[in-house]
């Protein structure tokens, strides 16, 4: 991993995964929660049928939705959507696949789109996941998906790194 003494320095391209899973819009959200579970992940991009990126679904949304499923939007609704994640967590506990409504992830997905740069810097990656509260990055080229950074990705960086030997105290 190039830059190994100072991590901030990496790029994108240099942490990103590029075997990314990613979702159709039209797949059911059972199809999905299946999919989460089945792969450990949390969140995955969507794509139409050229492979460009029109979106990014996650857990949050799926157990959002399914608490809000038969709400009618009214004070309520705003609650649910402006729970933080956390919050939204303690409520997977009660979350049951076999539970989902017929809904698609066109229906849950967010399609304001977070993205960088492959030549973005971590830090600049960092700040941004920390500004807008999100775990996962799409790196985009041009609509395409060319890779994503998680969180755990960002760890990663921070615990490879070795301390730099001339700027030891």
């Amino acid at each position: 991993m190039p830059n190994r003494h100072n991590p901030l320095r990496l790029k994108a391209a240099d942490i990103m995964a590029t075997e990314v899973l990613t979702v159709p819009a039209s797949m059911t959200l059972h199809g999905l929660a299946l999919l989460f579970s089945e792969n450990k992940i949390s969140g995955a991009p969507v794509v139409d049928r050229d492979h460009n990126v029109v979106g990014v679904v996650s857990e949050t949304d799926l157990v959002r939705h399914q608490a809000t499923a038969g709400v009618e939007e009214s004070d309520d609704w705003a609650f649910f959507r402006s729970m933080e994640a956390e919050d939204v967590e303690a409520m997977a506990d009660g979350f049951r696949i076999e539970q989902l409504p017929d809904a698609l992830v066109s229906d849950i997905m967010t399609t304001r789109l977070i993205t960088a740069s492959e030549d973005d810097l971590v830090s600049t990656l960092a700040s941004q996941m920390l500004e807008r509260r999100v775990h996962r990055l799409l790196i985009v080229k041009d609509r395409k998906l060319r890779g994503i950074v998680t969180t755990m990705d960002m760890l990663r960086v921070l615990t490879t790194a070795r301390p730099d030997p001339f700027h030891e105290r």
